[in-house]
């Protein structure tokens, strides 16, 4: 799982020059490994879906459904 990142261009006034710096936003990337992780850890810990998206920054619960839960966990 790695945090979201976006690219943005700020003026330096020492240089006079426009230069790009990334900033780090407040949700995830995630890969299908992070997604069977979180999950797992729904169905097993039977904490409420809602606990889950906020831990994880998902942005809202149908995705969480839709994308996470496709009726699928490997074992």
């Amino acid at each position: 799982m790695k945090h979201k990142t976006r690219t943005e261009r700020v003026y330096n006034e020492a240089t006079g020059w426009y230069e790009t710096r990334e900033v780090e936003l407040k949700g995830y990337t995630f890969t299908d490994d992070d997604r069977i992780l979180i999950v797992r850890e729904y169905l097993e810990s039977g904490v409420a879906a809602e606990k889950i998206i906020k831990k994880y920054h998902i942005s809202h619960q149908q995705p969480f459904s839709a994308v996470f839960l496709d009726g699928q966990v490997p074992e």
